[in-house]
């Protein structure tokens, strides 16, 4: 989620002000989130406090990994087979095992990402990131999976057991 402050390093100097056009009068605030594709302009004031009158531009590209999508019926796991982050990983479309191209985070505006060994836990919401391995971005939507741990098989119960040897119910299933 870049923002306007994100600017600087791309030029030179201290003390540089952001404006959305050539002739603003009005400077944008650090915070003002970039948009892609666009043009922002800067101006740099000196130690006696003049404001240059000749704007730098600076053309935007803001990359951004698209928003992970999950396979159908890929949140269904049984609490009895200890499911793990790497096997709801393996459910996300877009994961590629080659890049580990897929992050969780404990909430969607963590930084601090979970290890897929985590065991899934019931009632409990994950958040997912893509990340571009050419550029390292992350993607800015997360995708928000709560695993359902109740897809368990049927347990079979015999109506009865009857060990005579007429081939019903010979044997308990």
């Amino acid at each position: 989620a870049p923002v306007v402050m994100n600017l600087d390093a791309a030029v030179s100097g201290t003390d540089i002000t952001w404006y959305d056009s050539v002739d603003s009068t009005t400077p944008l605030a650090d915070d003002t989130a970039l948009v892609n594709g666009t043009t922002y302009f800067a101006t740099q004031t000196s130690a006696t406090g003049c404001e240059s009158d000749e704007r730098v531009s600076v053309d935007v590209i803001v990359n951004d990994a698209p928003t992970p999508t999950l396979a159908v019926d890929g949140d269904l796991f049984c609490f009895n087979d200890s499911p793990t982050l790497l096997e709801l990983t393996q459910n996300i479309n877009e994961y590629d095992a080659n890049n580990n191209n897929v992050i969780w985070y404990a909430e969607e505006n963590s930084t601090s990402p979970l290890s897929l060994s985590a065991l899934l836990t019931a009632n409990t919401t994950y958040y997912a990131v893509l990340v571009d391995s050419a550029t390292n971005c992350e993607s800015s939507v997360r995708l928000a999976v709560t695993p359902d741990l109740t897809d368990c098989d049927d347990v079979v119960v015999p109506d009865g057991f009857s060990p005579n040897g007429d081939g019903v119910n010979d044997k308990s299933r």
